[in-house]
């Protein structure tokens, strides 16, 4: 488990995700988004490696009550408490939100294969996969 600031997150635009699962593929990787109110994210690249999946990593936006989307994303969105405007583009992973508007596509690539642990088993879930931010050439 990681967080990251919605606001950092929204700003990856201009950048892209690697998630390397060295070390413990298979694992579930929750990204907490942390922040309430308003959160946006435009089209960001995610590419997995060693293991990883798209199948297997989540962006949790539990405290999102509304949530911009538009272009391509390859990840699973949780935001139960959100209403989501997804202008345009493609999520490649599933979309659970607390409604949706918009004209963008969800491409459903299989069930999310992890288990979200209860908060107090975020803390044991720890290392193994990494998260970094890699500047889009």
């Amino acid at each position: 488990m990681v967080s990251i600031a919605a606001s950092a997150l929204g700003a990856a635009n201009n950048y892209g995700f690697t998630v390397n699962g060295a070390g413990a593929p298979g694992a579930t990787l929750i990204i907490n988004v942390v922040g309430g109110g308003a959160a946006t994210l435009d089209s960001t690249t995610w590419t997995y490696s060693n293991g990883a999946s798209s199948l297997r990593t989540l962006l949790n936006y539990n405290g999102a009550t509304s949530l911009a989307l538009s272009g391509g994303n390859k990840v699973n969105f949780l935001a139960p408490n959100a209403a989501v405007h997804y202008s345009s583009g493609v999520v490649e992973g599933n979309l659970y939100a607390g409604s949706l508007t918009g004209s963008g596509q969800v491409n459903w690539i299989g069930g999310f294969e992890g288990t979200i642990p209860s908060p107090s088993a975020f803390i044991a879930l720890g290392g193994g996969l990494v998260l970094a931010g890699r500047r889009r050439r």
